[in-house]
């Protein structure tokens, strides 16, 4: 009897000590001496063959959202955004934080990252924002390998606005998509283009330019006491308005049934946009209210430097654009047809003469008009030009 106690009591001895090993020794898994800073060392370096890895549990985000209660640091692989994710928070107030997610800084809900490479060997940064509704994220900026940096509102969809430095450091401000021609002015297109990008250039040497609709507009204007009048025809010199016998202002003034003309020579400015065609037009104004029409006429010849004049075009209106010359004194303008300005580039000259085209039928006005002066509205595309004689053209 007191045998069989004996040993009972000797196999109890043994079960609580191999019972307290287990709670309180650390385990090795390959290994007979694990690290002492781990519960659990995994070492597969003395196994021959193929080695495998530790699987961490995988779940969608719902199903990742939807554990309850999960413990602080737990681990699992979400395979939604295809990342691991911890709980930086505690089992009340759960905190989900992306840890991996390929070559990225990503925040905790995933919509703001900076990510590297997110095609193979692109080598590019990527810099993300979630939306305004936060649902989304979208890409704001990146920089690439040549050292071009890209900034915008979206710039996966590459029409919107957009700030780009160049690898020379060109710099670029405007938008990435097609130009609209939406009728910017009474006279013209916003630009004479419907496929070029949109932006303003500062380029490496500081020089300023203009892409697509980015062009501005301004007037060549030919006052008309800057002309010469030539010995035919002329228009007379006429004391348009006073003010109770002062010496008043003057114009030329054109008369009815006859071609009266002025003569002038213009330059296209360095700041011209090369080959954009030019709206000309005609300020003019009566003394006394009067019906009808009057026809305004151009002739013209346009020739680059070093290239031969040829014969002259005229080009006429009577179709009064803005205002109304039943009013007296009113400022009236009349645009006369757009000149092509195919292969013309900077520094080319027009070689004119300007003149009411009184004997024509489509005039109806009686008697005298005057004439403030006639100009040339034309594209600008720069500050002016970036060789004392040429103009680099710009190519988006």
């Amino acid at each position: 009897m007191k045998t069989s106690n004996f040993r009972v009591i000797s196999l109890l001895m043994l079960l609580s000590t191999l019972f307290s090993l287990q709670v309180n020794a650390q385990v090795g898994i390959g290994t007979t001496n694990p690290d002492d800073s781990s519960m659990l060392d995994i070492d597969v370096s003395a196994l021959t063959g193929t080695k495998k890895g530790v699987l961490i549990p995988r779940m969608t985000t719902t199903e990742r959202n939807a554990i309850v209660s999960p413990a602080s640091s737990l681990l699992v692989f979400d395979t939604t955004s295809n990342s691991y994710w911890f709980n930086n928070g505690d089992a009340t107030t759960p905190v989900w934080k992306e840890l991996v997610s390929g070559s990225s800084i990503v925040d905790a809900n995933g919509d703001t990252k900076i990510e590297v490479e997110k095609t193979s060997n692109e080598d590019k940064i990527h810099f993300s924002t979630a939306n305004a509704a936060g649902d989304a994220s979208i890409e704001r900026m990146n920089i690439d390998n040549t050292g071009k940096i890209l900034m915008g509102t979206d710039l996966s969809a590459q029409a919107t606005t957009f700030f780009e430095i160049g690898a020379d450091g060109t710099i670029k401000l405007g938008n990435k998509g097609s130009s609209t021609l939406t009728g910017g002015n009474d006279l013209g297109p916003e630009s004479d283009v419907t496929t070029a990008q949109n932006y303003t250039k500062i380029t490496a040497d500081g020089s300023l330019s203009y892409v697509g609709n980015a062009t501005r507009w301004d007037d060549l204007k030919i006052p008309m006491n800057a002309t010469n009048r030539g010995s035919s025809n002329q228009p007379e010199w006429l004391m348009w308005r006073n003010n109770n016998g002062s010496q008043g202002v003057w114009l030329w003034s054109f008369s009815d049934g006859i071609e009266e003309e002025l003569y002038f020579v213009v330059q296209m400015p360095h700041g011209w946009k090369q080959g954009s065609d030019i709206y000309p037009h005609v300020h003019w104004t009566t003394q006394s209210g009067k019906a009808g029409n009057v026809t305004w006429a151009l002739e013209y010849t346009w020739s680059n430097v070093g290239v031969p004049f040829t014969a002259p075009v005229i080009i006429s209106s009577s179709t009064i654009t803005k205002g109304n010359a039943t009013v007296p004194y009113n400022h009236n303008l009349t645009s006369l047809p757009v000149i092509s300005a195919f292969d013309k580039t900077l520094s080319s000259i027009l070689v004119c003469r300007f003149f009411r085209k009184g004997n024509d039928g489509g005039d109806t006005m009686s008697g005298e008009v005057q004439v403030f002066e006639i100009d040339f509205h034309y594209q600008i595309d720069s500050d002016g030009s970036n060789q004392e004689f040429e103009k680099t053209l710009d190519t988006p």
